[in-house]
């Protein structure tokens, strides 16, 4: 067994992979909020037609996410990652199409859902979680932070975008001028469990069999019985139902206040 710092100095790298990719799959969650008046400008959409797409993601995630955590098993994080960074931004980008009608609006949010369920957070703290036994806790911390980040980022660079270069091209730039770097950084640190089992099968001239690590959780009967497990996720879902819902809202409720737009996002930011 290795040490924290051991650990650290062989892994760190994954781990600030980790956390800018994190940081690019909660991008739209803090910056549709700037999205909503302009949008009400040119359509005339209200706020609930607008964030009723952010809710159709939502409910996707539910249903979908065990079978990500199935891939995550079986093919490893980097196999999802890399072609689900394409994907996302791409999904962002291509709200820049938005032509007034619901059914457009809404197909681009199930699209959306869908491309995001690579790279959401549970590939990251996988990831994480498969290189680190003693250090775990900090590289857990340091991988979850991204969205903090994206919280002080993503309000008002989304403002200074809109209004520097438009509505459609924020979406654009939001989704390639994050996603790009992000990808590029996956690319060369993203390397977890399954990434170095499949080297170093690869690398065994000998032919020899290379052991896989024991999957030691819970199988499904004994999850949906497990009480301390239950508590966790009835507290998730609460804490990130209110959560996202003041998130969401938290930049249009300020301006609505009297608050200027530039005010707004710089106190999300805050937040």
């Amino acid at each position: 067994p290795l040490s924290a710092t051991a650990e650290w100095k062989m892994h760190g790298p994954l781990v600030m992979a980790s956390l800018v990719g994190f940081s690019f799959h909660a991008v739209m969650s803090y910056a549709i909020g700037l999205f909503m008046v302009p949008l009400n400008e040119e359509f005339g959409w209200s706020r609930a037609q607008i964030s009723v797409g952010f809710t159709i993601s939502a409910l996707l995630t539910v249903p979908l996410a065990p079978f990500v955590g199935a891939m995550i098993d079986k093919w490893g994080v980097r196999k999802l990652v890399m072609p689900g960074l394409i994907l996302k931004a791409i999904s962002i980008s291509i709200f820049a199409t938005v032509d007034g009608s619901d059914i457009q609006w809404y197909a681009l949010w199930v699209f959306y859902a869908l491309v995001a369920m690579g790279v959401k957070s549970t590939v990251w703290t996988a990831a994480v979680s498969g290189a680190f036994s003693k250090g775990l806790g900090l590289a857990l911390a340091v991988t979850l932070s991204g969205t903090a980040l994206t919280q002080i980022i993503a309000p008002p660079l989304s403002q200074w975008l809109i209004d520097s270069f438009g509505w459609r091209q924020a979406f654009i730039w939001l989704g390639i001028g994050w996603g790009t770097p992000a990808l590029i950084i996956c690319y060369f640190f993203l390397k977890d469990a399954h990434y170095h089992k499949q080297k170093a099968v690869a690398d065994n001239s000998s032919g020899s069999t290379v052991s896989t690590v024991a999957l030691n959780g819970l199988n499904v009967r004994e999850a949906i019985r497990n009480i301390p497990l239950i508590r966790i996720a009835i507290a998730t879902l609460i804490t990130m139902v209110l959560g996202i819902g003041i998130i969401v809202h938290l930049v249009p409720v300020l301006t609505e206040s009297g608050f200027t737009r530039e005010s707004a996002a710089y106190l999300a930011s805050l937040a």
